[in-house]
């Protein structure tokens, strides 16, 4: 969760869409779970039901204060929190290819 003008920026730089961003000033910064059980809940999914995906100790943190699963993205850098996520990837691109595996 970045600044809100930092996201927009780095959004329209890229010309990406997204439906809903949430950002730092939206809620609690993490590890508080908030910020994922509003959009869990928005979308209508029970927590369980989402893979909350992050990079650092405060995704892990906040996904399992959401009791939310977690894959935690390391680019190569294992970290000592690395047990700590339900999967870990080295790539994000590594999580769709898990997926695909497992269909």
């Amino acid at each position: 969760r970045n600044c809100l003008i930092a996201t927009q920026r780095k959004l329209e730089h890229n010309q990406i869409t997204v439906e809903q961003v949430i950002t730092r000033e939206c809620y609690p910064p993490k590890p508080d779970p908030l910020s994922l059980q509003v959009l869990a809940k928005e979308w209508r999914l029970m927590p369980n039901e989402v893979l909350y995906v992050g990079d650092f100790l405060y995704d892990l943190q906040a996904a399992y204060n959401a009791q939310m699963p977690s894959c935690l993205v390391h680019h190569g850098i294992t970290e000592q929190f690395q047990n700590s996520a339900s999967l870990a990837v080295r790539e994000l691109s590594d999580l769709l290819a898990y997926f695909e595996s497992a269909h």
